[in-house]
């Protein structure tokens, strides 16, 4: 940044508006202060105020969509921690495929002052009384937008109600209602934000150079792309260095090479993060002539929609029209198009540069809908309008500046000093013109307005203005959870009512796109409730005596299993990384009375999401009927296979329900399993003695395992004081348990070792129960004996490489390591170790050696192959990591 001297020697006298009329000099204190000392002023900003509350009044009350809130708000745990760390967290990572950490501490400010329940946020509706906070957070930082805005374009313009209109436009401009009304779309107008603030640091800069104003207007246009990214941002400072005549180019360039380089520093990683990003559904192939020519049409259709809001749309797909059905609307779209040319020749041959950029910066700063593009089948949004409009603004307030004040005050003076009134009667017309295109914005903003607060009728007018699978599929779950909240009242007519309209969407939906997972997926799930719905008939039939309507209604019923079954299945095929859809397969096959593949179909929901609670309680009810179907086996035909059978049901539900937080249930069942295996143990038989100190081996594991994940940081952290002391108390209780299954491990080995002292896995065994007992020393002799009685005891090598790292002799715990992977080159635990004991030496190198085995070796593993991932990244391979950035094929 080179800084200007404070003398205007610089600057060449300026130009007015005709040829050879010289401009105003510029008062030497006209930026002392940037506060209005005008009554005028204060009132513009007030009635800016009323004017939106009355236009959002319906958002406040309620208004909670469910699209992407419910993934990047309700079920993001970064928003859950404003502390130290967790703020740290956020500005060194991703908020999902974005590089935006301003909206994340924005939106964990929310969660803080609106703290709830974690648990809750994954309930398909928040109550109004939780979203008053966050939705009037979002509108303050939108009226302070605004105000800021309005007094910025006053200090270009020298007229109150120049600004005022033009600020009121950007304001109350239907077009705004969606970044306003969706809180994920917070990010747009924190970006606005912090662009208008670092507008005004930067016209006082341009007007009498200082270089602490102009570091503050570099802050502020740094935090705006920390929230949102407009790639045309740098274009801002030169309109108010062509504004205020700045002539030496060689500092406006310089002056503008740091926001260049953090543009293109930002826009390089989230450009890498969202196209190389994990995904469950690849992103579309776009040819570079679609892409070119979807962006004229979204283009086109925004300025359509700056100057005749009309069919506003969370969803615009490129194969509509971008004028809609009315032949008004394109003639309308064309004639504004002619008159954003017209003023773009008049700013060049009066050489207004600085209207020029406005006009090419309200259009250039629509370049973030191309990514849209790219990742949706959607040409445009109304969200990305929220700063070009500012742009729009200011042009059209120079204009009404140009006519309302006379030619010896239409340059820049201080607020207190502006013109209030219009002149003449032609300027008086254009005034009441203007205010009744304002109270027409409201009335159409207020209508919008009630559309984003209701999810029926957002996603209802999104299918009528662009029939679209993802906005079908929207509709669809916007009905389905209207349904579950009528369903409360008992009304079953209006129930299944919007059941059937559910249904319908997403029939339309699947047209458009016949194998969609996720709506192959949503609409099993309601085959799944429209079977409980005749299941629930029948028995009323049954209690009535009906038995032909019962009949009726339990084919009904299996009716719809049946296309359940069928439409999961097909999900899976389609998303085969979808925690969801297996889980709903594993429903359908449970329902189906085909437990074992239920059980394996739950099982790879929980690899895909280990922490997904619907299918863990799902495989619960699942292992209780094949433990119950193991129990009457037993009971028919008692037997060593029977009993061991059902022993093994009873330990995995055991686990199951410590999962669950059900540890009294659990331990019944463990010592069950127990009883049946002391029963089939003989004292003298090492075959046997060895499966009981592997069962007990394996509830200390399974114990220590559990108390680690209760005393998990992120976990006590969002829990309340009676919440931790709860979760201590059960994380002591399932360390006893620990110390007791290893007791018992160790009574067992110890009396294998009397059977046969040379028995390599028996110190082995005697050495783990020993390490979850905490006795080191001991465990360590125990292990070095087990090795050296066999040297390619892979797991005692492992296990005694993880006690050197716990001690902390990394280097003795790499050899181990070693030894084991080279014995066994696809040890899962071995590798891993490696991995992480490289990793956290910053050995990444051989940190990337080790997840690369891990990851051929385990090519479904969709966690090693996002870590190998980032590995690349950290290394600068970005062809190994593209590579890598498309999903697993199915087979692999």
């Amino acid at each position: 940044m080179v800084e200007q001297p404070d003398a205007p020697a610089n600057e060449s006298p300026p130009e007015g508006d005709e040829a050879g009329a010289p401009r105003q000099p510029v008062a030497e204190d006209e930026d002392a202060r940037i506060a209005p000392a005008s009554l005028a002023w204060f009132l513009g900003s007030v009635l800016l105020i009323i004017l939106s509350f009355i236009i959002y009044a319906p958002i406040i009350r309620d208004g909670w969509t469910r699209y992407d809130n419910m993934l990047l708000i309700a079920r993001e745990p970064k928003i859950q921690d404003l502390s130290v760390d967790g703020i740290r967290e956020m500005f060194t990572s991703y908020h999902h495929d974005l590089y935006q950490p301003l909206l994340t501490f924005s939106l964990a400010i929310d969660h803080t002052l609106n703290r709830r329940d974690p648990n809750a946020y994954r309930e398909a509706h928040w109550p109004a009384s939780d979203l008053t906070g966050w939705h009037l957070h979002s509108l303050a930082i939108h009226l302070t937008t605004m105000v800021l805005l309005f007094l910025l374009i006053g200090r270009m313009t020298a007229n109150v109600f120049a600004a005022w209109l033009g600020a009121a436009l950007v304001a109350l401009h239907p077009l705004i209602v969606e970044p306003v009304s969706w809180l994920i779309c917070r990010t747009f107008m924190l970006a606005g934000f912090w662009i208008v603030l670092g507008c005004h640091f930067y016209l006082s800069y341009a007007r009498r150079p200082r270089w602490w104003l102009y570091l503050l207007s570099l802050f502020c246009f740094g935090l705006s792309m920390l929230a949102k990214l407009f790639m045309g941002i740098f274009l801002l400072p030169l309109v108010f260095d062509l504004w205020c005549r700045r002539r030496n180019w060689v500092a406006i360039i310089l002056e503008k090479l740091p926001i260049l380089v953090l543009v293109a520093v930002l826009v390089y990683f989230n450009a890498q993060r969202m196209f190389g990003a994990e995904r469950l559904d690849p992103l579309p192939e776009v040819s570079v002539a679609d892409l070119i020519s979807r962006g004229l049409v979204g283009t086109s259709w925004t300025v359509a929609n700056t100057f005749f809001p009309h069919d506003l749309s969370v969803f615009y797909g490129a194969s509509a029209s971008p004028w809609g059905a009315s032949p008004g609307s394109t003639v309308f779209g064309l004639v504004m198009a002619a008159v954003v040319v017209l003023i773009t020749v008049v700013a060049l041959a009066r050489k207004r540069i600085e209207v020029l950029l406005c006009v090419f910066g309200w259009l250039v700063l629509f370049i973030p809908s191309l990514a849209a593009i790219r990742v949706r089948e959607t040409v445009t949004a109304d969200r990305y309008a929220y700063v070009p409009l500012a742009a729009c603004a200011l042009l059209i307030a120079w204009l009404l500046s140009r006519w309302f004040n006379p030619p010896e005050q239409r340059e820049a003076v201080k607020l207190n000093e502006a013109r209030i009134p219009p002149r003449g009667p032609g300027g008086w017309i254009a005034s009441i013109l203007i205010v009744l295109i304002c109270g027409w914005l409201i009335t159409q903003s207020r209508a919008h307005a009630k559309v984003w607060s209701d999810d029926v009728l957002l996603w209802e007018a999104a299918v009528a203005r662009t029939p679209h699978r993802t906005a079908y599929g929207q509709l669809a779950n916007a009905l389905i959870t209207k349904a579950r909240a009528v369903r409360k009242d008992g009304d079953m007519d209006t129930v299944t009512d919007l059941l059937n309209r559910a249904e319908a969407a997403l029939q339309a939906g699947l047209d458009l796109s016949p194998e969609d997972g996720q709506l192959l997926e949503n609409y099993g799930a309601l085959c799944v409730t429209r079977a409980d719905d005749w299941k629930n008939i029948g028995n009323q039939c049954r209690a009535e005596g009906d038995s032909e309507g019962a009949d009726a209604a339990d084919d009904k019923q299996r009716q719809r299993n049946e296309q359940a079954l069928n439409l999961y299945q097909r999900s899976v095929e389609a998303r085969p990384i979808a925690a969801g859809a297996w889980n709903g397969l594993g429903v359908a096959l449970l329902r189906a009375g085909r437990l074992d593949e239920a059980r394996e179909a739950l099982s790879e929901s929980l690899k895909r999401d280990p922490g997904y609670s619907t299918a863990l309680r799902n495989l619960a009810s699942v292992l209780r009927q094949i433990r119950r179907r193991a129990e009457a086996d037993a009971a028919r035909s008692p037997g060593a296979e029977t009993t061991e059978s059902l022993r093994m049901v009873l330990q995995e539900e055991a686990g199951l329900l410590d999962r669950l937080g059900r540890a009294d249930e659990a331990a019944d069942l463990r010592n069950r399993a127990a009883a049946l295996l002391t029963e089939a143990t003989v004292a003298d038989d090492p075959a046997s003695l060895n499966e009981r100190a592997a069962f007990h081996l394996k509830g200390a594991i399974d114990q220590f395992t559990r108390a680690e994940r209760l005393m998990a940081p992120s976990r006590l952290r969002n829990a309340t004081p009676e919440q931790q002391e709860q979760i201590r108390a059960a994380a002591t209780q399932a360390h006893e348990q620990q110390l007791t299954y290893a007791g018992n491990a160790e009574r067992d080995y110890r009396q294998l070792i009397s059977l046969d002292d040379s028995s390599s896995g028996a110190w082995q065994g005697l050495a783990q129960s020993l390490f979850y007992q905490q006795r080191m020393e001991e465990a360590d002799q125990a292990f070095s004996r087990a090795v050296e009685l066999d040297a390619r005891n892979v797991e005692a090598l492992a296990g005694w490489a993880r006690l050197q790292g716990m001690t902390g002799k990394m280097d003795r715990a790499v050899e181990l390591l070693n030894r084991a992977v080279q014995v066994q080159p696809d040890h899962e635990p071995a590798l891993f170790d490696l991995f992480r004991i490289h990793y956290s030496q910053q050995r990444v190198p051989e940190a990337t050696e080790a997840m690369e085995a891990l990851h051929r070796y385990y090519l479904a593993n969709d966690t090693y192959r996002q870590l190998l991932r980032q590995l690349y990244e950290a290394q600068g391979r970005t062809a190994d990591a593209a590579r890598l950035a498309q999903p697993a094929a199915p087979g692999e």
